[in-house]
C-alpha cells in the first residue's frame, strides 16, 4: 500500500471503498485519507445504503444513537463537508437526504453479496469453491472497525453472519471435492473459536475421519456430546454431528471427487444430514392438533409398571372372560378339593 495523500488531497475517479474491516477509501494514487474516526463513520453509515437517500435525523442516529452531542445537526454538516472535499462528485444533498453515488462493484461490501449470488448460478464444485474464495478474500477483519452504535453493531452481526455460513459452505464443498486434508487445519482453528457450532463439529469430525484419525475423530465427538448434553436448548439448532463409527450421512469411505448429490446450502452447497445417536425426537406438524392436557397430580405409570400389572390383570380376569370355565382347587390335606362345586 503506498503513501497516504495528505488531508484535502483529491480522490478522483474511481475510488474503492473498504467496509470489511476499518473503513477505508482507496482512488488511483493510493489510499485516501478520510479524516478523524466520527468522520469515517458517517461514510461508512451512506455506504451501506449506497446510491439510496439517507435522511438527516437517521444519519445521525445511526452515527451517535442515544449520545449526539449538542448541535448533532452542525457537527454532522461539518463531516460531510470534509468529506465531499475528500471525495468529489460522491456525496451529494437531495430532498431525502445524503445520497452516496458510487458503483456498487467498487464496494467490497457489495462485491461480496455479489460472488455469493454467483455461487447459486456455478455449474460444478470447483467452480464454487473459487467463487467463495474470492468472496471471503474481501474481508480484512471487523466489518466497520471503530463504529459503535446499536445500528452498527446490528449490521456488523449481520455481515458476519453471512461470513460464517459462507465459510461453512465452502468447507462442505472442499470436502465433497475431497480436500479433507488441507482444510485440517482450518476447521481445527474454526472449533476452537467456536466448540459450540454443531455444523463445525460434523466437518471437522469427517475431516478427520478422512484423514485416518478415527481416535482423534471419536474423542472430539464424545467431547462435544458431553456439552451438548448439559447446554439449554431455547430452539432449533443446526444439524447434530453423528458418531464418527456410524458415519451418518458423512460418506468417509466415499472417493474423494465423486458426486453425493444436490446442492442444498444457503448459498448452493451440500449440508451433513446429521442425527446424534440416543437424541432422535418424535416431531409433530405444525397444524396437528396438540394433544389435552392431563389432570393435575396425574401420572402416567411407565413401561415396566404397566408390565408389571398385566400378570395380575389376567389372573382377575380370566374367569369373566371364560365365565363357564372354573379353575380348579387346591387339593387340601384329606384329599378334597378346595371349593369344587357339589356333585
Amino acid at each position: 500500500m503506498g503513501p497516504c495523500l495528505r488531508p484535502g488531497a483529491r480522490a478522483g475517479a474511481g475510488v474503492e471503498f473498504r467496509l470489511l474491516g476499518g473503513v477505508e477509501a482507496r482512488s488511483d494514487a493510493g489510499p485516501v485519507e478520510l479524516g478523524p474516526a466520527r468522520q469515517r463513520t458517517v461514510l461508512a453509515a451512506l455506504l451501506v445504503d449506497a446510491n439510496r437517500p439517507v435522511p438527516v435525523d437517521q444519519l445521525a442516529d445511526r452515527v451517535w444513537a442515544d449520545g449526539p452531542p449538542h448541535r448533532a445537526t452542525q457537527t454532522l454538516y461539518g463531516y460531510v463537508s470534509r468529506l465531499r472535499r475528500l471525495l468529489p462528485g460522491v456525496i451529494a444533498r437531495g430532498p431525502g437526504g445524503y445520497v452516496c453515488t458510487v458503483d456498487e462493484e467498487m464496494v467490497d461490501v457489495y462485491r461480496f453479496h455479489r460472488l455469493l449470488g454467483a455461487v447459486r448460478q456455478a455449474d460444478d464444485d470447483a467452480r464454487a469453491v473459487a467463487l467463495f474464495q474470492k468472496a471471503l478474500a474481501l474481508w480484512r477483519g471487523e466489518p466497520f472497525a471503530g463504529a459503535d452504535t446499536l445500528w452498527f453493531n446490528t449490521v456488523r452481526d449481520t455481515r458476519q453472519k453471512e461470513r460464517w455460513a459462507a465459510e461453512l459452505d465452502c468447507a462442505d464443498l472442499r470436502l465433497r471435492l475431497g480436500e479433507h486434508t488441507a482444510l485440517l487445519a482450518l476447521l481445527a482453528g474454526h472449533s476452537t473459536a467456536h466448540p459450540l457450532d454443531e455444523r463445525l463439529a460434523a466437518q471437522y469430525m469427517l475431516a478427520l475421519y478422512r484423514c485416518g484419525r478415527q481416535a482423534d475423530a471419536l474423542a472430539h465427538y464424545r467431547h462435544l456430546r458431553g456439552i451438548l448434553r448439559h447446554r439449554p436448548r431455547a430452539g432449533p439448532s443446526a444439524p447434530s454431528p453423528s458418531n464418527p463409527r456410524r458415519g451418518h450421512g458423512a460418506e468417509p469411505h466415499r472417493a474423494p471427487g465423486s458426486p453425493t448429490g444436490s446442492r442444498t446450502c444457503a448459498h448452493g452447497c451440500a449440508d451433513h444430514r446429521l442425527a446424534r445417536r440416543g437424541h432422535r425426537r418424535r416431531t409433530r406438524r405444525p397444524d396437528a392438533v396438540p394433544p389435552a392436557p392431563r389432570r393435575p397430580g396425574f401420572r402416567r405409570p411407565g413401561r415396566r409398571a404397566r408390565r408389571a400389572g398385566r400378570p395380575a390383570v389376567r389372573r382377575l380376569t380370566r374367569g369373566h372372560r371364560n365365565p363357564g370355565r372354573h379353575r380348579r382347587g387346591r387339593q387340601d390335606g384329606a384329599g378334597g378339593a378346595v371349593g369344587a362345586p357339589d356333585a
